[in-house]
């Protein structure tokens, strides 16, 4: 009889140890669980591959990312005449004035049309990070969002090369100096806005790439 008490007694110990794990391992997860809903519904929802930056803002001044000079140089190397088109792939205002300067010689011309760099920005959202190329280098940055409309982005480092022509170069460094600091978000399907008091940037998702996806 004292031998059953004993082994019943100790049954209920361990029966007593598990509970006490169990609801500790449960407290942790509802923890966790409740964590996790409250920063979704405080967060914005981005997606986070295959972004082009079109052109950035500053004191309503626009500089255009190296891509975009490049298709509208090649446009007026085969137009020279024509009004400027939307491009699908490159993100054309067919309402801006000719993105390449009607004044620049042939020669300028022929050297804009001839860039192969290209800007992006893509967000790592699992990890918080930025990363793309500026121009004819690449860098990375860190964000968290604020809300579900805003981010802050802490500068992070980028490469540094001689860029040519001048107009790479002066858009590179106007990007990378300005992304920092607190951004609103604005999404417009296949369009993106970061902006702030001292930069806007418009960014593009390529539409003949996204057709092109199974």
């Amino acid at each position: 009889m004292g031998m059953i008490l004993r082994e019943g007694s100790s049954l209920w110990r361990l029966v007593l140890v598990y509970g006490l794990l169990g609801a500790v391992a449960l407290g942790i997860s509802g923890c966790s669980l409740f964590e996790y809903v409250q920063r979704k519904a405080t967060q914005g929802n981005l997606v986070g591959e295959d972004w082009y930056v079109e052109k950035i803002v500053i004191d309503d001044n626009i500089f255009y990312a190296p891509q975009v000079l490049a298709a509208s140089a090649q446009d007026q190397k085969d137009k020279p005449n024509a009004k400027l088109e939307a491009n699908r792939a490159i993100h054309f205002d067919p309402a801006e004035l000719k993105i390449v300067q009607a004044s620049y010689d042939k020669s300028r011309i022929d050297e804009i049309a001839q860039i192969d760099e290209t800007a992006t920005l893509n967000f790592d959202t699992t990890q918080g990070r930025i990363s793309g190329q500026s121009g004819c280098g690449s860098y990375f940055a860190s964000y968290v969002w604020s809300d579900r409309n805003h981010i802050n982005i802490t500068a992070g480092s980028s490469t540094r090369k001689l860029c040519s022509p001048s107009e790479v170069s002066r858009f590179e460094f106007r990007f990378i100096r300005d992304l920092e600091g607190a951004f609103r978000v604005v999404q417009k399907k296949d369009k993106l806005i970061l902006e702030n008091t001292k930069i806007a940037i418009y960014l593009y998702r390529n539409q003949e790439k996204q057709d092109d996806q199974p």
